[in-house]
């Protein structure tokens, strides 16, 4: 239970209260999953009124610093104190990153032909003006025939052409979400998630999985407790630790869903390296879910675009925010996504990644045979758990002072379960693979040191 000692008494004593526990969840004084002081014993501690004590903790969970659980009581969170986004500008280089999945450029065919063939087109002025915030028809046809492959079947008039999937989370967020409102999410989920609802007063609820993905009973008790406006989950693979729902799990969180009229958005980022057939939960229930669909892992990642699939009254509300933002996205890099898909060089990009990540996991499945994780041929990622007593932090720290990047689960965590000690290694990070070879190999006799 947390003992506060010294505040800083020149400023508002609420704030004070509030940036002493930020200070004692940084210095590891508070732990991850920690039980709080309820707001009558940390009134009394202190020596304020009730409401006072009642206004630091809505600032610290305004914070993220602590999340409260109905009839459990306040705790801290579980990725208090550390950063949430997944590239920080403020963090030194790295030899070799194995923290953020690149999109293995050097595999993309040569652009060139291609792209002379658009600065050639006569509508190459059209191109290069500002255009309809939901992008251009045609290529919202294009992006129509895309997620098609992924069982979404949306008419062009309900797409929308955003600047990769990050900016869709973020127009997401600030234009169906006000501050205030809980969307639910896995209690391991995608960084760009808890950045975007973070800088947009948005609380994200996690939610407890099992191998399959979200508890459906969980995530009831959850909109049973709380007024949950949204439900964020990745694709049909999870990220980050890999697992990927069955149909039957599927059926279950749609029952959910349309029971509590949550808003879903889905980000499938890995699909495209997958050709199973199975459907994503989005294709399931159209009328309410936004299917989010990037090329940038796929191919050409600096054009930045993605396609947006939703119901016509949430594309509206979508484009409305991109057109606040940034105007428009550019037709220009919409234009080649589209040639580059309508004359076979994003498939014959699709099969060199398919064909460079299973190499990649078998390298990794080689050099870690003894070791404990999740994996698929169809994954730029691996979940390692990390054997006793190795903890995630530390490794992340140990690896770091190696000049190798990779993620502990505290990276992905959402509220106060304690995640599990484990990392997410990116095997996409490093360009070749006697390079990968080097750094895996370097990574593996850290892990095993001391175990």
């Amino acid at each position: 239970m947390w003992n506060l000692k010294t505040i800083d008494l020149n400023k508002p004593l609420y704030l004070a209260v509030v940036e002493a526990l930020e200070r004692d969840i940084r210095s590891g004084a508070l732990q991850p999953g920690e039980r709080m002081p309820t707001h009558r014993s940390l009134a009394k501690q202190v020596g304020v009124t009730l409401s006072t004590a009642s206004r630091v903790y809505r600032e610290a969970e305004q914070r993220g610093l602590i999340t409260a659980v109905v009839g459990r009581g306040t705790f801290v969170t579980a990725d208090a104190g550390k950063k949430t986004s997944i590239i920080d500008v403020d963090q030194g280089a790295m030899d070799w990153d194995m923290g953020i999945a690149k999109p293995l450029a050097r595999t993309d065919p040569d652009l060139c032909p291609l792209a002379r063939k658009v600065l050639h087109k006569r509508r190459l002025p059209y191109l290069m003006s500002y255009s309809d915030p939901q992008g251009l028809p045609e290529h919202r046809g294009v992006g129509a025939d895309w997620v098609s492959r992924f069982g979404v079947e949306a008419p062009p008039r309900n797409i929308v052409i955003t600047a990769g999937a990050q900016h869709a989370l973020t127009i997401i967020c600030n234009s169906l979400f006000s501050p205030g409102d809980r969307i639910a999410t896995d209690f391991l989920t995608y960084t760009g998630i808890k950045t975007a609802t973070q800088r947009n007063g948005i609380r994200l609820e996690g939610v407890l999985m099992d191998g399959a993905g979200m508890l459906p009973g969980e995530l009831e008790s959850l909109c049973n407790r709380h007024n949950i406006k949204g439900i964020y989950l990745s694709g049909r693979l999870q990220n980050p630790t890999n697992c990927e729902m069955p149909h039957a799990r599927r059926l279950e969180l749609k029952e959910i869903i349309r029971k509590n009229n949550l808003i879903l958005i889905e980000n499938d980022a890995y699909g495209f390296l997958s050709d199973a057939p199975t459907a994503t939960l989005s294709a399931l229930i159209p009328e309410t879910s936004i299917y989010i669909s990037s090329l940038s892992k796929a191919f050409f990642a600096g054009l930045r675009i993605a396609f947006v699939a939703a119901p016509a009254p949430l594309a509206k509300k979508l484009t409305q925010g991109i057109a606040d933002s940034m105007l428009t996205v550019s037709p220009f890099c919409a234009e080649i996504a589209a040639e580059c898909i309508h004359s076979g060089l994003a498939d014959l990009s699709i099969m060199k990644k398919r064909h460079a990540v299973a190499k990649r996991v078998a390298l990794f499945r080689k050099i870690f045979a003894g070791h404990v994780f999740e994996s698929t041929e169809h994954s730029m990622l691996i979940w390692l758990k990390l054997p006793h007593p190795r903890k995630g932090l530390e490794l992340e720290q140990e690896a770091a002072n190696h000049k190798i990047r990779v993620f502990s689960a505290e990276k992905f965590a959402v509220g106060s379960t304690p995640p599990p000690e484990a990392v997410r290694i990116s095997l996409t990070g490093v360009e070749d693979m006697a390079t990968l070879r080097k750094a895996l190999c370097s990574l593996e006799r850290i892990v095993s040191k001391s175990c």
